[in-house]
């Protein structure tokens, strides 16, 4: 998979969760160590606790390492905006953002170069999805309301052997492989609603990796500590 990863920016966000940001580690040493060497990663550690900050020290793989030291802690949106710029200026084409709360699986076959074969050979779609497809997620879209609909893709099982499906699905910040460049329609953002409105008028569709590879861990979500912007 290194050639596939070798595209890819691979931006971290983490603050005062060790307790998962550590496992998320693990499980990406663990089963895709050649993402993490070919990627270049960008981890930025939203707050200065000592556990978090030490242990970020401690990560090779990571090729830019951003620490907000000061009295607050930075907004999801303002977060992943400041992530985005950096993935723009890496010049790698393709950028998967992973917060600190999803622990990856081995995945079924090539998913990364399957991703981005999705991406390059359909423009009608702008984000694929990478979250586990057995894992329990909205059923509405999350600005127009309506049920999403996922459709076998016309190029199904073509992208690298997997299957995918697409529909007018809402944006998320949940993993998901995007154009480095395309994601300038909706970065920066106020938050992930502000980014999912965004994203509704490039009329761009989502698309889900079947069967998926990042899990969720938890639920002390760091957003809901600071109140999702609106």
């Amino acid at each position: 998979m290194s050639a596939s990863a070798s595209k890819v920016v691979l931006t971290v966000l983490t603050g005062n969760r060790p307790f998962y940001f550590k496992p998320t580690i693990a499980s990406l040493r663990r089963h895709h160590p050649d993402v993490l060497k070919h990627a270049h990663v960008v981890l930025l550690v939203n707050g200065d606790d000592d556990e978090t900050v030490d242990f970020a020290k401690t990560l090779d793989f990571v090729d830019e390492q951003i620490v907000n030291s000061g009295p607050k802690i930075l907004p999801i949106g303002q977060s992943v905006s400041l992530l985005h710029t950096r993935a723009r200026m890496s010049g790698r084409p393709y950028w998967l953002h992973l917060e600190d709360d999803w622990k990856c699986s081995q995945g079924a076959g090539h998913w990364l170069r399957a991703a981005i074969e999705i991406l390059a050979k359909n423009k009608d779609v702008g984000q694929v999805r990478m979250r586990l497809a057995s894992e329990r997620v909205l059923k509405s879209h999350m600005v127009t309301h309506k049920p999403i609909r996922w459709q076998p893709a016309a190029t199904y099982r073509r992208a690298a052997g997997l299957r995918f499906r697409t529909a007018h699905a809402h944006l998320t910040f949940n993993p998901a492989l995007v154009r480095t460049a395309q994601a300038k329609a909706w970065m920066p953002c106020g938050g992930e609603p502000d980014a999912m409105r965004k994203y509704v008028k490039t009329k761009l569709l989502s698309a889900q990796l079947y069967p998926g590879v990042f899990r969720h861990l938890g639920e002390e979500s760091l957003r809901r500590k600071l109140g999702r912007a609106q």
